[in-house]
């Protein structure tokens, strides 16, 4: 419910409106003594719709559906903001305040591809932008830990979790067929040979440079990565956002300076410093990616083939799975990938299919990995009950409790707050 509340005060991101635009829009409600504008409620419901896949163009009454619901959750938001800035014992850490702003600038940049998109995309400022992307993380980081620490004591007893199924069983619908699956996974790795051509074919383009050529041109016309249709532009950064290796380079380049190839496990970089202050800095690169060959391909296809004769000779799927399997996650758990809904199985999970309990699939290529694929079990489509899905059933009730709690604080902090609505 409160996430609601917390999404609807992104709107203003979205706005295109100026400040002196917004002076003369009409008030539509108002909370303690700030207004809620009619600009504000239209673009906090245009931001749900999106979010709920709505047409909103052609029903107007979608729209006004979707206003009445969005400006009692902006309502809501302002009242709570104004209870937690209230209480005393709710303290914010300016620190983190500033890491999610970052977080959430850093995201809008990686969309925008260079800061100059993302200041005419907003109509604002890079700086206009950040010290409101400050605000709101402020204001939503005051708003949720006053809502945490209001409903930390709201708890089920198992009495409520048995009355909670109780009245509503007939409401739960069939549990799809699910199956649990292990993985070994074996990239393909470029050998010395690719990495010899990656570099000629990065030393070329630095020839290039050197002689005048056009950083940006040059990133769009051989960079391998989606940074290219930037010129190569990465935007500002703070310290730590790329490997080591990169970052070490950038910090020894003066600005406009543009570096040697740069080796990391993407491939190899040539670096241009725009600027660096303090903590954050701004590069473009183009990158030349390594491309396995087929000797590569046939290198792990066999040893993906020596891995499978050993799980059908009998030895334990999990434990080379532990041993050799290159996706860390799944590996220290001997490859479990958990349970997946038959009907919902990814795209390289698809041989299973036809396999029994305890079988695993030969090694088959996706995506540039070999992938041995083990059905460990199999539930069938069933009907929850009490007993097998506790845990479940235990979660929704605590949903609902605290939903219930949640409504409960809204309306008793309004109570403290003045609070009128405008007519039409």
């Amino acid at each position: 419910m409160q996430s609601k509340i917390l999404l609807a005060l992104l709107f203003f991101l979205l706005s295109d409106s100026s400040h002196s635009q917004e002076i003369l829009d009409r008030i539509v409600a108002q909370v303690a003594n700030e207004p809620i504008l009619e600009t504000e409620l239209i673009q906090a419901a245009y931001f749900e719709a999106q979010n709920a896949n709505l047409d909103i163009f052609r029903d107007e009454a979608k729209l006004d559906s979707m206003k009445r619901v969005v400006l009692k959750n902006l309502i809501d938001f302002r009242v709570l903001l104004a209870a937690a800035k209230a209480d005393t014992n709710i303290r914010v850490n300016e620190n983190e305040i500033i890491t999610k702003a970052n977080a959430d600038y850093q995201k809008l940049l990686s969309q925008a591809g260079t800061e100059e998109r993302l200041a005419e995309k907003f109509r604002s400022s890079t700086k206009k932008i950040k010290k409101d992307l400050e605000e709101n993380a402020r204001k939503n980081t005051y708003v949720q830990k006053y809502v945490e620490k209001k409903l930390e004591n709201v708890r089920v007893s198992k009495a409520e979790v048995t009355k909670f199924w109780e009245e509503n069983r007939d409401k739960f619908n069939k549990l799809p067929a699910t199956v649990r699956l292990a993985n070994i996974l074996l990239t393909i790795q470029p050998n010395e040979v690719a990495k010899r051509q990656a570099l000629q074919k990065a030393d070329s383009i630095k020839n290039l440079l050197d002689k005048g050529k056009d950083f940006a041109e040059l990133a769009k016309q051989y960079s391998t990565d989606n940074s290219a249709k930037y010129g190569g532009d990465l935007g500002e950064v703070e310290r730590g956002t790329f490997l080591p290796e990169f970052e070490s380079v950038v910090y020894k380049l003066s600005e406009g300076e543009i570096s040697k190839p740069v080796e990391t496990k993407y491939g190899f970089h040539i670096i241009k410093l725009h600027y660096r202050r303090g903590n954050k800095f701004h590069v473009s690169h183009i990158l030349i990616g390594l491309t396995p060959t087929t000797e590569d391909t046939l290198a792990t296809k066999s040893k993906a083939d020596s891995l499978y004769q050993r799980i059908k000779a009998g030895e334990s799927f999990e434990q080379i799975a532990k041993g050799v399997s290159e996706d860390a996650e799944t590996a220290k758990r001997g490859g479990d990938m958990g349970w997946i809904e038959l009907e919902k199985l990814p795209d390289f999970a698809t041989p299973i299919k036809n396999l029994k309990d305890g079988e695993c699939t030969a090694p088959f290529l996706f995506a540039g990995s070999y992938h041995i694929l083990k059905r460990v079990q199999t539930n069938p489509e069933r009907y929850p009950n009490l007993q097998e899905d506790w845990d479940k059933i235990e979660q929704l009730a605590q949903s609902k409790a605290r939903a219930m709690a949640y409504e409960n604080l809204v309306e008793s902090a309004k109570k403290k707050v003045y609070i009128q609505l405008m007519q039409e």
